[in-house]
């Protein structure tokens, strides 16, 4: 599983909830080395924020959709519009939106993706 989060105590916390159920846990705190981590490594989930450092994390899964089909928990705080939610539906990214979920949500969320 691949976690590609820039802010550290966020990536963290995802990290040690999704390894106390058991996952081992890639990580990236940027668009660059998620993509060569995601390419190199064929993670079976990614976790991915969308507000990233060096870009747009929706771009990079767009660029990334081109080629693979991982399935993806995108995590973000950024306040989504009806259009972004559609779109990240469309290509089959399931959303959890920081500061309104529980850890069991999120762990809810990848136990359904990583079937």
């Amino acid at each position: 599983m691949l976690l590609l989060e820039d802010d550290t105590p966020t990536r963290l916390m995802i990290r040690h909830a999704l390894e106390s159920e058991g996952w081992h846990v890639l990580e990236a705190s940027d668009g660059v080395v998620g993509r060569t981590v995601w390419l190199s490594a064929k993670p079976a989930l990614v976790i991915l924020d969308l507000i990233l450092p060096d870009g747009d994390g929706l771009a990079l899964l767009h660029q990334m959709r081109q080629t693979m089909t991982t399935p993806v928990v995108v995590v973000t705080a950024k306040m989504l519009h009806h259009d972004e939610l559609s779109t990240l539906t469309n290509i089959g990214a399931t959303v959890v939106q920081k500061g309104r979920y529980r850890r069991s949500d999120l762990i809810a969320a990848v136990r359904a993706l990583a079937k």
